[in-house]
């Protein structure tokens, strides 16, 4: 009698690996933001910012073949840090940051502009200093 042994598909494979890693997510208070995530090897990585050194946000979308993925990418003197709508703690940065940084347009202001047309980047300013 012959045993025959079943793959699982590129799908299958593809959605375990994903499924194995942690959703980054987003924590933030009234002195700055946190973002962690991890690393395929398991390592955990996180970047921090205090208000205070944010120079900038732009509001933007990338094409992700099928679907878009609304994004913020703050600026620091440092570098910038990206943020998705897919992070956990997104809604509560979004709603919240207008009251963190003084002057930065709310989410009722800037995402219809970034969110249509479909595909297309879109960026947006929502602060400056």
């Amino acid at each position: 009698m012959k045993t025959h042994v079943t793959r699982p598909s590129w799908q299958e494979r593809l959605a375990a690996r994903f499924k194995s890693v942690p959703r980054p997510y987003i924590h933030f208070d009234q002195a700055g933001m946190t973002l962690t995530a991890w690393h395929r090897d398991g390592a955990e990585g996180r970047t921090e910012l205090s208000w205070s050194e944010v120079n900038g946000i732009v509001a933007y979308k990338r094409d992700c073949f099928a679907v878009d993925l609304i994004c913020m990418g703050f600026t620091t003197p440092d570098g910038a840090i990206e943020v998705n709508e897919e992070m956990d703690g997104w809604e509560a940065l979004t709603d919240a940051i207008p009251t963190l940084l003084p002057g930065m347009t709310g989410k009722k202001e800037w995402w219809d502009k970034v969110a249509q047309p479909p595909f297309a980047a879109n960026p947006t300013t929502l602060f400056s200093r």
